[in-house]
């Protein structure tokens, strides 16, 4: 049996990897109790030693990540242990027999919507592609844009970070990373509240009884599910090593979702919000692998 550990697998992905682990055709233990599965507790992913969590592990799947939009201090909550965590991830690993990592990273580290340096709907982004925020330009983040410049900044430059520490010729392990846009889908948690459910997840709650205005997102997002199988595929597939692999799926919209609650539970109709607008986003997704 080839043993695997999964940081972040109580979360609203790290379930589903797990999930799709179980289910995939290899016979996997997983570190993350039953049978296959051996927990065990981290205190800090940004700072605890890995290394018995990592024991006798071959890959390594490094989903766990803070994922805050209005962190009251970016740099304290989100900065320092997005990127930290990754290289005590690497830095674990590092000292054991782990052959493959996979690291959970987003589109948008590879974009700069945050700056307004968007590239036109014919432009293809590619594995060459990086967010520019700095980190001391993340520190001085404000105003309303803040919160996703941070967050972008925090995936491009954990990433980035993951890559170089790669690349130190006594490394053995290969790396991949798996870059998708918005997560939705069904919460794999039957212990976790409405009020504690992932950022993405929150925004389909606040639909319902909205005290404020349907939020403005990006038309961009995959299904959780696509997503938790691509991280699983990335560590069987020959060759997938050294890549970052780009996911999205069909437009999205709030627009969208609140349609569709009105019209398959017409009991929520009085409860939904009763004007939004709608934007129309210039791109497609390319079919070149």
């Amino acid at each position: 049996m080839t043993k695997v550990f999964l940081s972040g697998i109580s979360g609203f992905l790290g379930t589903h990897i797990l999930h799709a682990l179980m289910r995939s055709g290899s016979d996997y233990i997983i570190h993350g109790a039953l049978n296959r599965i051996k927990l065990l507790i981290v205190p800090d992913i940004a700072t605890s030693c890995l290394k018995e969590a990592m024991d006798g592990c071959i890959y390594v799947i490094h989903s766990a990540s803070p994922s805050y939009l209005n962190a009251q201090d970016p740099e304290k909550d989100m900065l320092i242990p997005t990127i930290q965590s990754m290289r005590n991830v690497l830095e674990s690993a590092h000292s054991t027999i782990v052959k493959k990592i996979v690291i959970t990273s987003s589109l948008l580290a590879a974009m700069d919507i945050a700056s307004g340096s968007v590239k036109s709907a014919d432009y293809i982004y590619t594995e060459k592609d990086w967010n520019s925020c700095t980190y001391e330009e993340a520190c001085r983040a404000a105003g309303p844009a803040a919160g996703i410049t941070v967050y972008n900044a925090s995936k491009a430059l954990a990433e980035k970070a993951a890559y170089e520490f790669q690349k130190r010729p006594v490394v053995t392990f290969e790396l991949a990373s798996i870059n998708s846009t918005t997560l939705f889908g069904p919460l794999l948690q039957p212990w976790i509240h409405k009020s504690t459910v992932n950022a993405s997840t929150q925004m389909i709650y606040d639909l319902i009884d909205s005290k404020t205005e349907v939020p403005y997102i990006m038309p961009l997002f995959c299904n959780v599910q696509d997503v938790a199988k691509a991280h699983v595929w990335a560590l069987e597939k020959p060759g997938a090593m050294g890549h970052r692999f780009f996911m999205n799926g069909p437009a999205f919209s709030l627009h969208k979702t609140i349609k569709y609650f009105a019209d398959h539970y017409s009991h929520l109709r009085p409860r939904l919000p009763s004007s939004w607008v709608s934007f129309n986003w210039a791109y497609k997704v390319s079919e070149l692998k």
